[in-house]
């Protein structure tokens, strides 16, 4: 059977460092056998593998965008009863948007641009 030592909070300074000393020294590395040959294929393989989230489609970039507050208190209003994120809903409604303007044939008035005042 092992040898059982009290715990480290009821030690005193002599009894906590004599329990302790095998972390005083530098380690250089894991202590261990080598990898069998399996082991280092298996390790080769997982560092080849991308870490992070799995890619959608091309990939995503990060965008930065003004919006006003208002729409952004409705809107994350909005995601969290559809119990998604920001960035979800919003992803949603561009390809809504998209959708919807390609199956029409010519532009959409919302998405037109505003008259400038005082041209003529």
């Amino acid at each position: 059977m092992k040898n059982k030592h009290k715990p480290y909070d009821q030690m005193n300074a002599e009894e906590l460092a004599e329990a302790t000393k095998e972390y005083d020294r530098e380690q250089v590395g894991l202590q261990g056998k080598p990898l069998t040959r399996r082991d280092r294929e298996i390790h080769r393989v997982a560092r080849r593998k991308q870490m992070g989230r799995p890619k959608i489609g091309k990939g995503t970039q990060a965008v930065s965008i003004t919006i006003e507050l208002g729409l952004l208190k409705k809107a994350d209003a909005v995601a969290k009863r559809r119990k998604v994120n920001r960035s979800q809903l919003i992803t949603q409604a561009l390809e809504r948007e998209i959708e919807r303007s390609s199956k029409s044939a010519g532009p959409r008035p919302g998405l037109r641009r505003p008259a400038t005042v005082g041209r003529l």
